[in-house]
């Protein structure tokens, strides 16, 4: 049986991860993108907002299109600890407006000086590409640079927990 899923992004990247986890874990699904508010800043700067948005994709993603049988949405913030902002994911999935499930990321540093930059008002999504920019020849930090960019892993954590949570081998 192929679950159908309201998804509360119309961002290709993101149901393409959410395609890929799908896929690795066997699971069937139709995917139905959905444009809706997360009601948080486009940069989520703490755990709650970004869990918040995450809810509030997800949530309104199942209003939007109610003859799904999860609604599921994904968002992406900062954490500051210490003096470094952290990326973190969230993923929740609501199978009905009282029943959520949530699957979060482990955080990833941002670099010091992507940090500050952010701390300081910046946009994490400009700075990181700059950063990304101004050392191309150190790969490894290439590689961290794009891992942020992308969020792919973390994102797939996040989406691979929420599952777990909701128990998606059940309910194929």
């Amino acid at each position: 049986m192929k679950m159908k899923i309201s998804l509360g992004t119309t961002s290709e990247e993101k149901k393409l991860i959410l395609e890929s986890v799908l896929k690795e874990d066997g699971c069937v699904a139709d995917i139905f993108p959905q444009k809706v508010e997360s009601l948080v800043a486009d940069q989520p700067l703490s755990e709650i907002e970004t869990i918040t948005g995450a809810k509030n994709r997800a949530l309104n993603a199942w209003n939007f299109k109610p003859d799904t049988d999860i609604g599921l949405g994904l968002e992406g913030g900062l954490v500051m600890i210490g003096d470094l902002f952290y990326l973190v994911c969230v993923a929740v999935i609501y199978k009905n407006p009282e029943t959520y499930f949530m699957g979060i990321s482990s955080k990833l540093a941002l670099p010091k000086e992507v940090s500050l930059l952010v701390e300081h008002g910046s946009q994490f999504g400009e700075v990181i590409r700059a950063y990304q920019s101004q050392n191309v020849d150190d790969k490894k930090l290439v590689a961290l640079a794009e891992k942020l960019i992308n969020r792919k892993e973390a994102f797939t954590e996040a989406i691979r927990n929420s599952l777990n949570e909701y128990g998606c081998q059940n309910h194929y």
